[in-house]
C-alpha cells in the first residue's frame, strides 16, 4: 500500500492517529554501558583497574561521567584496542583528560593518574529502527551492493568471504588510515590490500578478522 501524506493544514486538529502515522520508525537511544566504582593500583609506572563491566566498548563516541563531571569521549584505536580519553599512542595522556579508558575483547581497564577509588559511568547512542522502516529502505536502496566497513576483532571470516564473493568494496581502518580489501589467500592468511604497508598486519584469528600494525 502506497504512503499517503496528511497534508496538514493550518487549523487541523491533532490526533494520536495523525500523529502516529507520522512516525518515521526510527530513533535514537541513549543507552547506559556501565556505573560503578573503580580502584585503580600502581600497574608498575601507570595506576588501573578493571571495570566489572567487561563488555567490548566500540562506539564512535560515549559520555563518560567520572566523578560525577561529564566529559565527551570519541573513540581512539591503536593496534586494535579501544580507547576514550586522555589516551595517546605513547600511554594515558591525563593532561587531555583526567582517565583513560580502555577497551578490548579481554576486557575494560580504567587508567587515572594518581591510584584510588573513583566513580564512573559511562553511556551511548544507538539507532532503533523498526521493521517497516527496515524493509521500506531495502526497498528503495539495495544494501547488498554497498561498502562494507571491517572491524578488526569483531568482523568475522564469514561475512567478508560473502562479500568478497558478492563483489562488494571492503574497506577497513588501522589508527585512523583507511585501507581497501583487494582480495584474501588462505595459504598465508593475509589480505591484499590498497594501499601496502609493510607494517600492516591482516589475519584471520579463529575466524574473526584482525588488522593492526606490527
Amino acid at each position: 500500500m502506497a504512503y499517503t501524506p496528511i497534508n496538514w493544514q493550518t487549523g487541523d486538529t491533532i490526533t494520536a492517529e495523525k500523529m502516529n502515522k507520522m512516525d518515521n520508525g526510527w530513533g535514537v537511544q541513549e543507552t547506559q554501558l556501565f556505573s560503578e566504582t573503580v580502584t585503580t593500583t600502581d600497574l608498575g609506572g601507570v595506576n588501573g583497574g578493571a571495570l566489572s563491566y567487561s563488555t567490548l566498548i566500540d562506539s564512535a563516541s560515549i559520555v563518560v561521567t567520572f566523578n560525577g563531571t561529564d566529559y565527551t569521549c570519541p573513540r581512539i584505536e591503536f593496534y586494535g584496542t579501544y580507547y576514550y580519553g586522555g589516551f595517546t599512542e605513547q600511554g594515558p595522556d591525563f593532561s587531555i583528560c583526567p582517565f583513560a579508558l580502555e577497551s578490548s575483547p579481554q576486557g575494560n581497564t580504567l587508567y587515572t593518574q594518581s591510584a584510588g577509588s573513583y566513580t564512573v559511568s559511562a553511556t551511548a547512542n544507538s539507532v532503533e529502527i523498526s521493521e517497516n522502516f527496515s524493509n521500506a529502505v531495502n526497498q528503495c536502496v539495495d544494501t547488498s551492493a554497498l561498502p562494507m566497513l571491517c572491524v578488526s576483532g569483531e568482523t568475522t571470516e564469514s561475512e567478508i568471504l560473502t562479500a568478497l564473493s558478492a563483489k562488494r568494496l571492503l574497506y577497513f581502518y588501522v589508527m585512523g588510515d583507511l585501507f581497501i580489501i583487494q582480495n584474501y589467500s588462505s595459504a598465508v592468511n593475509s589480505f591484499g590490500t590498497i594501499p601496502t604497508s609493510n607494517i600492516l598486519v591482516t589475519e584471520i584469528n579463529d575466524g574473526v578478522f584482525n588488522a593492526y600494525y606490527n
